[in-house]
């Protein structure tokens, strides 16, 4: 687990303990009575909700492949031949979102690693694809083509 993933997945488990903690007059308030039991039962729902989580954040970075399938082909990108086909967007804005998932995950980060030099929509039949040429720091440049024709046009 890298520290930034570990950082927001503890965040999250002290804003869920806060927020059950707020709740220990109520539950208190109901199981006054019981006492010990009261404060044992928020103890032992503060720590489930942590573990579930835990859980969540790790399906979300490694997740089950069987469950959860590549949103991209297996294409380079490298020619439109080659183009990377992004299979779940519903929309434009999805599907903008998962092009720049995809280059962080290949490339790294924009800014840092890559820049977007430009960015030309080409028609090719019936198709449509993002044609998407990057510049890197060692002044070299590259360029990506998405199949976007599956979203082009959806709002």
């Amino acid at each position: 687990m890298d520290t930034r993933g570990f950082v927001r997945w503890l965040v999250k488990g002290i804003l869920i303990i806060g927020l059950l903690f707020g709740l220990l007059p109520l539950v208190e308030g109901r199981l006054r009575h019981r006492g010990v039991l009261g404060l044992l039962v928020v103890a032992l729902v503060s720590v489930g909700l942590i573990a579930l989580t835990y859980s969540w954040y790790r399906w979300g970075r490694t997740g089950d492949k069987r469950t959860r399938p590549s949103p991209f082909t297996e294409n380079t990108g490298e020619s439109i031949e080659e183009a990377i086909l992004i299979r779940s967007a519903r929309n434009q804005v999805a599907g903008v979102a998962l092009e720049y998932a995809y280059l962080k995950k290949r490339f790294g980060r924009r800014g840092e690693d890559w820049e977007l030099d430009r960015q030309v929509l080409v028609k090719r039949g019936d198709r449509h694809y993002d044609e998407m040429r990057l510049r890197f720091p060692d002044g070299t440049s590259r360029t990506i083509y998405f199949d976007i024709t599956a979203f082009f046009g959806e709002f």
